[in-house]
């Protein structure tokens, strides 16, 4: 779960992920840790 905290982190901290992700038509999201590409989080809206 440390990406979908780190994900969360961002979020609060740089505004541009916010509003990419309010203004794009999204039917999910995912996010990879890049060092360790196993490792992923997954969000289906």
């Amino acid at each position: 779960m440390y990406l979908k905290k780190e994900l969360y982190e961002l979020i609060k901290t740089d505004e541009s992920i916010f509003d990419f992700i309010q203004e794009g038509p999204l039917d999910g999201l995912g996010y990879w840790d890049l060092e360790n590409p196993e490792n992923e989080w997954m969000n289906w809206l």
